[in-house]
C-alpha cells in the first residue's frame, strides 16, 4: 500500500463501521421516542422525576439529570417512579410488529420494558413468522 492509502485507511478505520448506519440510526430514534412517549395511567412524566434532554443539539440528546427532581420523586412517589420505568402490559411483545406497530403495547409498558423490546427488534436471535432475524445479526451472518 502507497502512504497516502493508508492514510485513507486509518481515517475510515478511526471513522468506524457503523457511521450512518440506517438500522443504527433507527435503533436509536426509536429509543428516543420510547424514552418520551407517555405511559397510559402512570401519573407521573420522566420530566417531573428529573429527566430530560439536552437542550443543546451537538449534545445530540444527552440524558440530563436532576438531582433534586429526582430524589424528590423517589421519596414521594416511589410506586409512581417504578411504574413509570417498568410497568409491563397484558399485551405480548410481538417480533413480527415494529416499535412503530405495538402503539397499544408501547402505551403501558414503562421505559425499560420499551428499550427492550426495541432492543428485542434488533438483537434477537431467534426468528419472527417471516424468518427472519434481527437487523444486526443479518449484517454479521
Amino acid at each position: 500500500m502507497k502512504e497516502d492509502e493508508i492514510k485513507k485507511w486509518e481515517e475510515k478505520a478511526k471513522e468506524g463501521l457503523l457511521k450512518g448506519d440506517s438500522t443504527l440510526q433507527n435503533l436509536v430514534y426509536n429509543m428516543r421516542q420510547a424514552f418520551f412517549e407517555p405511559l397510559k395511567d402512570a401519573g407521573i412524566s420522566l420530566q417531573e422525576i428529573g429527566l430530560s434532554t439536552s437542550s443543546d443539539y451537538t449534545q445530540k440528546g444527552k440524558i440530563i439529570i436532576d438531582e433534586s427532581k429526582l430524589k424528590n420523586a423517589l421519596e414521594n412517589r416511589p410506586d409512581d417512579v417504578l411504574n413509570l420505568l417498568t410497568k409491563t402490559s397484558s399485551i405480548a411483545y410481538d417480533p413480527n410488529k415494529t416499535y412503530i406497530g405495538r402503539s397499544d403495547r408501547n402505551s403501558e409498558i414503562g421505559v425499560f420494558q420499551r428499550i427492550r423490546d426495541i432492543l428485542e427488534d434488533n438483537i434477537r436471535t431467534t426468528r419472527n413468522s417471516s424468518g427472519k432475524k434481527e437487523h444486526y445479526l443479518k449484517k454479521q451472518v
